[in-house]
């Protein structure tokens, strides 16, 4: 928590792509790589069954 999703790089860990951010009650559909992601963000992604599991194995 605390880092940008740049910093996060996680198309480049996992293969999936950061599609929106939920956060307080709304969804964040514009994100780019410069927004920091919030303790309490639920990141919603994108991707293939194997990113889809790699992006659980690194949010876990």
């Amino acid at each position: 928590m605390g880092r940008t999703l740049g910093q996060a790089d996680v198309r480049a860990r996992t293969g999936c792509t950061v599609i929106a951010i939920e956060r307080d009650g709304q969804r964040l559909t514009n994100v780019d790589a410069d927004l920091r992601v919030r303790d309490g963000d639920t990141l919603v992604v994108a991707g293939d069954d194997d990113a889809i599991d790699a992006f659980a194995e690194l949010a876990t």
